[in-house]
């Protein structure tokens, strides 16, 4: 894995280059997020971020196409600024559910184990990824997470 990274970087794949410009795009965006969060602690509202996010665009972005970014691009910012407090909350206790009922299920033997530790990972692949993109506010994205979450809430198969 060391090595496929180095070569990665070696090829400069904009990608997977952490200071590239499209990371730099992602950390001048988090920070106009943040910004706004700091404006509107109790969030701004569902799908408010790209009305209000012209306001707060870094300068050196106002005249690209990230104008019409609708989303900050974070799992939490994104929680935070449409949902407020109480939406972050209530997200990390269903994420609190998820977690502690699959690793007690993956844990014991089962004919489904290989189902709860596949969730698990997918779980914690997209939550990862919703690290520097969009993780629930999408429809597909939305139906994976609950039914995730429903696998962890229906009653354990024997």
């Amino acid at each position: 894995m060391i090595l496929g990274g180095m070569a990665l970087l070696a090829m400069n794949v904009e990608r997977f280059n952490l200071l590239g410009a499209s990371s730099g795009v992602r950390v001048q965006t988090w920070a106009s997020a943040l910004a706004m969060l700091r404006d509107h602690p109790m969030g701004v509202g569902l799908d408010q971020f790209g009305r209000l996010y012209p306001q707060y665009i870094d300068p050196a972005l106002a005249a690209t196409n990230e104008i019409n970014t609708a989303h900050p691009h974070n799992l939490l910012l994104d929680i935070a600024l449409r949902m407020g407090p109480l939406g972050l909350i209530a997200f990390g206790w269903l994420l609190a559910i998820f977690y502690r009922r699959m690793i007690a299920r993956a844990g014991q033997p089962s004919p489904m184990r290989a189902v709860y530790v596949g969730a698990l990972a997918a779980m914690t692949g997209a939550l990862v990824h919703g690290m520097v993109d969009s993780f629930y506010f999408w429809p597909d994205l939305a139906l994976a997470f609950w039914l995730f979450l429903a696998l962890a809430i229906w009653p354990a198969a024997e």
